[in-house]
């Protein structure tokens, strides 16, 4: 029950409550969604940043099978150049390039299946009908 009192808290402070959002033009379910399970793993990096090695590690697994995806280039670039603040806001930016970037995240594996599934559900019920 942890988990989801966590999430009923952050959902309460606002911190990942994309449910209640929507600037991203053409936002759908799986984007705010997405922008969601970000606004997470955003406070997972800001109390623990050495977790932006397993990013990094991802983008580099990834290029190493095929270093011609632009997306991946581009994360890569993002990781060895920006700093911590800027990186949390390039995945919570409820704009399209925000969303563009969401779409090839390098940030699998920092939340648990169960994480996500409860982010998932509480999306669910915050969307409106």
């Amino acid at each position: 029950m942890k988990l989801q009192e966590n999430n009923e808290s952050l959902f309460a402070r606002n911190e990942y409550n994309a449910g209640q959002r929507g600037r991203i033009s053409g936002a759908n379910s799986s984007d705010l969604i997405s922008l969601a399970l970000h606004r997470a793993v955003a406070l997972r990096l800001r109390s623990n940043p050495h977790l932006l090695q397993k990013a990094e590690t991802n983008v580099n697994n990834w290029l190493s099978k095929n270093s011609t995806v632009g997306a991946w280039l581009e994360w890569k670039k993002i990781l060895e150049t920006e700093n911590l603040e800027n990186i949390l806001k390039i995945i919570t930016a409820e704009t399209d390039e925000g969303q563009r970037l969401r779409s090839s995240s390098p940030f699998v594996g920092l939340m648990t299946k169960e994480e996500r599934r409860m982010i998932i559900e509480d999306c669910e019920k915050a969307r409106p009908l």
